[in-house]
């Protein structure tokens, strides 16, 4: 071995750098001398730098550099992640790809905390719930309870859940709004919040569609699909706010009319009274559009204008701030507001009724027939729902609901509460 260096290429052969340097032939004389000592100097770098060499080694013996692997090349353009995001460094794409270290912990957070869907629905004292949310939010956070409203879900939030035109296939816009939804679900809990209240009662529908449908919520399941889908992988719960019809129609009617919806005809108050769609049908479609999640429904004439008790319903606690728990917001508007508006759109304000206070625009035959539609719902709720929904009053949670009679002013029962059962 003295004298000679061998080198083992990638192929595991042995060539002695005499060879190397001579073509492959043995060298003698002053060419050997020469090639003797350069071996030799090769063999002192050979052994400096013998620890920065790693395998493979090439084939062809270059220049070694201090890391010898595979070479990407360094400036390859428009790397693509998606479609948006583009990158000219390839050393980018493994951030996109890596799971993030503490996705279990943020998972098992979010599986935690309750999800709470407050769906609406319109005209039953939603509005006045979520102003009672907003102005007790700090107290609200210290006993772990967060909430997201309309001021934020509808700035852009739920953008995507309903499809919107131009902005792409309807399923890529609905993963966006589940990817956005997500990771703010990821923020709340990582917060250590044990309820979120998200109430929005847009989710259950659009209050324009009734009145231009004549029909209750008639897409109510599709919508609600679509929610469920959003916020799967959260632990969530639904709850549903109902009203007797008579006054909810009434109502939506008023507030129609007053952002520009034309005066009901009297077919139209016919077809709503005949309409065989009901809160009943509503829930049935919901249960069925979120299987995996308890559906709860409050009558609105128990906690119309309560809302830290609906909240504690909600979430089962007790001792709750109870500061703007009872104001009134987003009222109706009565008939002396609705005659000055149709004057302002140029329209005649007699075919309203005379008189003062709120609008009834039904006869007191559609109103019995919207009152003993209502009356049908509250004792399905009554004997079990089917198993789909649980009815909460006053009381507590229990199996019976009762409409005060629209005569009524004064709250509670004249006899007690065994008057309210159906023999």
């Amino acid at each position: 071995m003295s004298g000679r260096f061998i080198q083992r290429n990638s192929l595991k052969s042995a060539v002695s750098p005499g060879k190397m340097m001579s073509g492959g032939t043995d060298c003698d004389g002053a060419l050997s001398s020469c090639a003797q000592a350069t071996t030799g100097e090769n063999i002192t770098k050979t052994r400096a730098n013998i620890r920065f060499m790693h395998s493979p080694v090439r084939q062809d013996i270059g220049g070694q550099g201090r890391i010898a692997k595979v070479e990407w090349p360094r400036d390859r353009e428009n790397f693509t992640v998606n479609r948006f995001v583009r990158f000219r460094r390839p050393s980018c794409a493994g951030q996109f790809v890596r799971r993030p270290h503490n996705a279990a912990d943020r998972r098992k957070a979010r599986e935690t905390m309750d999800v709470i869907l407050h769906i609406g629905a319109h005209r039953t004292a939603t509005t006045c719930f979520q102003h009672y949310m907003r102005e007790n939010s700090e107290s609200l956070l210290a006993r772990g309870i967060g909430f997201w409203g309309p001021r934020r879900t509808r700035a852009g939030l739920f953008r995507g859940v309903m499809p919107v035109a131009g902005a792409g296939p309807a399923q890529a816009q609905l993963d966006r709004a589940k990817g956005r939804v997500s990771v703010q679900l990821d923020k709340a809990a990582a917060r250590g919040l044990r309820y979120l209240v998200v109430s929005d009662e847009n989710m259950l529908g659009a209050p324009r569609r009734n009145l231009r449908d004549l029909r209750l919520y008639a897409d109510a399941g599709q919508r609600m699909a679509r929610f469920a889908y959003v916020f799967s992988g959260a632990k969530t719960r639904v709850v549903l706010s109902v009203r007797q019809h008579d006054m909810l129609w009434a109502s939506s009617l008023a507030f129609g009319v007053a952002r520009g919806h034309r005066l009901p005809r009297a077919h139209d108050l016919t077809g709503i009274a005949d309409e065989s769609r009901h809160w009943r049908e509503v829930i049935e479609d919901v249960a069925c559009a979120v299987p995996g999640s308890p559906l709860t429904v409050m009558p609105y004439e128990v906690f119309g204008g309560r809302s830290d008790d609906r909240l504690a319903r909600m979430t089962g606690l007790t001792g709750l701030p109870d500061k703007h728990a009872r104001e009134w917001m987003n009222q109706s508007p009565r008939l002396a507001q609705l005659r000055q508006i149709l004057r302002d759109r140029g329209l005649d304000p007699d075919r309203l009724p005379e008189g003062e206070g709120r609008w009834m625009p039904f006869t007191k035959d559609q109103i019995a027939t919207l009152q003993e539609a209502y009356q049908d719902d509250l004792f399905w709720l009554c004997d079990g729902a089917d198993g789909l929904a649980t009815l909460i009053e006053e009381t507590g949670p229990v199996t019976a609901g009762q409409t005060p009679r629209a005569d009524q002013t004064t709250r509670g029962h004249e006899n007690g509460i065994e008057e309210r059962r159906m023999a």
